[in-house]
């Protein structure tokens, strides 16, 4: 579907989106939970964000895995991912409402119809997306 110097380039760019959001100083250290210290004169409380998976499957209307296509969640921030050999992409995020979507530009993508926006169903934390041959 892919040759492997598209493959590389498209892990290439989804290192850089991911170091560079760390370097904006969305990773704090904690391994992705979030923590926030509130301290009086008598007392201190932290407290913790859950943490949860989120999990997008992307495939063909044949039922076949896309592989190596930039997706993102976002939210206040946007974060991309490249699915694997299964068409997986998966994220580790603090519990809330996310919208999904693919980087532009992608040569995966041609010859498919995708939407601009997907959207996980109420509390859903998992989403098939199934890309349809173009008309």
């Amino acid at each position: 579907m892919m040759n492997t110097g598209k493959k590389i380039f498209a892990l290439a760019i989804a290192l850089m989106l991911c170091v560079g959001a760390v370097a904006c100083g969305t990773d704090n250290g904690d391994g992705g939970a979030s923590t926030t210290t509130t301290t009086s004169a008598t007392t201190t409380t932290t407290t913790q964000s859950a943490q949860e998976i989120y999990k997008v499957t992307v495939k063909t209307e044949n039922g076949e895995p896309v592989v190596g296509v930039l997706v993102q969640i976002c939210k206040d921030l946007c974060v991309p991912t490249v699915t694997d050999a299964n068409g997986v992409a998966t994220w580790q995020a603090a519990e809330d409402t996310y919208k999904v979507s693919f980087l532009p530009n992608q040569t995966v993508l041609e010859g498919y119809t995708v939407e601009e926006n997907y959207y996980f169903d109420g509390n859903a934390k998992e989403m098939v997306i199934t890309l349809k041959a173009a008309a």
